[in-house]
């Protein structure tokens, strides 16, 4: 398997709506974001995450439905170990990630050194690495919990970029979504800062809830070398815009 993008790309893609129940209890932070970054952002970045947590605890509107299980474990930085875990590859059953072999490629793809970097945004978690342990929740990034990471987020991923050697970045995420207007800050803040970056958004022409995720899925397989299951010069030149956003 070939990606026909460098090691020096970030892939961001969105978490999703649908997940899988169920998942087995940790003892220990096995979070491979921790190597990633410093440990001062990550402690930042831990603390982001409770307070999103407890603001969904308060609301009775998001306090309900699948957050009625969230433990505060490990993964907010709490001590309670009674919480059940699977990998956000595995957690996430959206349309996106229901692109025939495409968890399995990603899979290959963070397990393997010289591979491009993938990032999971999630509206409760922030940035997530594909294989992060993560809870069963329900929280969307326009949800009023998740505004934390409007501020959280760019600080985060200068502190990433910088450390892992990133020089280009690929935003696969709806135009209309809160998720790209929270990258988008992030990739702002970063390229201000005086870091060269190429970043650019795929965008998804005539667009749907089901249409961008499932086309961003197809994309994201050939980009990472992914086996042949369409016809390339339709996903790569019919159904997309690439649109640049600094350079």
């Amino acid at each position: 398997m070939v990606p026909r993008l460098g090691a020096d790309w970030l892939l961001i893609i969105p978490c999703c709506a649908r997940k899988i129940a169920g998942g087995e209890l940790i003892s220990v932070n096995d979070d491979p974001l921790i190597k990633l970054v410093t440990h001062d952002r990550y402690s930042a970045m831990i603390n982001t995450r409770r307070a999103v947590m407890q603001s969904v605890f308060v609301s009775p509107r998001f306090a309900n439905d699948k957050n009625t299980g969230l433990k505060d474990g490990v993964d907010f930085g709490g001590h309670n170990m009674s919480g059940l875990y699977m990998p956000a590859l595995a957690r996430y059953d959206g349309t996106l990630y229901r692109t025939p072999c495409l968890n399995s490629v990603i899979k290959h793809i963070v397990e393997t050194k010289g591979m491009p970097q993938i990032m999971i945004l999630s509206a409760l978690y922030g940035p997530l690495h594909p294989l992060s342990p993560i809870q069963n929740y329900n929280l969307k990034m326009e949800d009023a919990p998740a505004r934390a990471w409007e501020d959280e987020f760019p600080v985060f991923l200068e502190d990433f970029v910088r450390r892992n050697g990133v020089k280009k970045i690929g935003l696969y995420l709806g135009s209309s979504t809160k998720y790209l207007k929270v990258a988008k800050k992030a990739v702002d803040k970063v390229c201000s800062s005086g870091t060269s970056l190429e970043v650019v958004q795929y965008h998804i022409v005539d667009g749907s809830t089901h249409k961008t995720p499932s086309t961003h899925g197809l994309r994201m397989l050939y980009d990472l070398g992914g086996p042949s299951l369409y016809d390339p010069a339709q996903i790569c030149e019919k159904f997309f815009l690439r649109i640049p956003l600094w350079q």
